[in-house]
């Protein structure tokens, strides 16, 4: 997940689902405040914090930069991810509205994570990947980085109708690729789940 204000962490639902407790890395409390089950977003309460990201005032476009971070097979590579790659489609698996398609590589664990445009702002949030060994037995096809991300717009809604806040805004200059790990980086959250 990713802190959106100084105290509230966006994830997938997912992630959350069927969990008794949840935890961040530094074993504090997590709390659920708002589910959006059909979007398969979550807003969580943590522990205070004095950064956190921007949502980017504009929707995902075809063909943008992107950047994405999260914590992919954490139980062995146990840390942060992060990498890069594009917008691929602007629909998303079965032709959802409410999702985009991106090209920047992700495993499972990277669910909930952002998906940053160059400027360091959230253009979505990542939901999704197609299984390759799915694929290739239905199809005989090896896909090729074919992930999917809930839209900024749909999150920003979800925010606005339960009156959270948050900043949108997309800062004047483009970020380097160093900067902007590190930006996903401090504002990124390991999400522990117990008794799932």
């Amino acid at each position: 997940g990713f802190y959106i204000n100084d105290k509230n962490i966006v994830t997938n639902y997912h992630v959350v689902e069927g969990c008794d407790n949840l935890k961040d890395s530094d074993e504090s409390p997590l709390k659920i405040i708002i589910i959006d089950e059909m979007n398969d977003l979550v807003i969580l309460e943590g522990p205070r914090t004095k950064q956190s990201l921007r949502i980017s005032p504009n929707a995902p476009a075809l063909g943008e930069e992107i950047y994405v971070a999260g914590f992919p097979l954490y139980s062995s590579l146990k840390g942060l991810n992060f990498t890069s790659g594009n917008v691929s489609a602007l629909k998303g698996y079965g032709q959802a509205s409410s999702q985009f398609q991106f090209t920047a590589p992700t495993q499972p664990g990277n669910s909930g994570g952002p998906i940053l445009n160059r400027y360091g702002s959230v253009i979505g949030i990542v939901v999704a990947g197609l299984k390759s060994d799915t694929l290739m037995r239905e199809r005989g096809t090896v896909v090729q980085n074919a992930n999917f991300g809930i839209k900024n717009t749909i999150l920003k809604g979800l925010m606005d109708d339960n009156k959270i806040n948050y900043k949108s805004s997309d800062a004047f200059w483009s970020k380097s690729q160093e900067n902007l790990a590190s930006i996903a980086s401090e504002n990124s959250v390991l999400i522990r789940c117990y008794g799932n």
